[in-house]
């Protein structure tokens, strides 16, 4: 699994959500992080020009943008 971190500004966007939403939003970001291949998922998409290092995932009427790294121990 890897390590979630979340941007200052992430935080405070999350906390003034309606708890329904939060928790489908953590539920769905910790489901992805658990993957092998979090870009297998179809609700994953690398973004480009100077935002490749980036993905977005689509949940619900949300796109979540992050930065998807190597899980602990692995050599990919």
């Amino acid at each position: 699994m890897r390590e979630i971190s979340y941007h200052k500004r992430a935080v405070k966007y999350i906390q003034r959500m309606p708890v329904d939403q939060k928790e489908r939003i953590k539920d769905a970001i910790g489901r992805i992080s658990a993957l092998e291949d979090p870009l297998s998922d179809p609700n994953v998409k690398a973004m480009a020009d100077e935002w490749e290092s980036c993905q977005t995932l689509r949940i619900g009427g949300e796109d979540v943008v992050g930065g998807i790294k190597r899980a602990v121990g692995s050599r990919r």
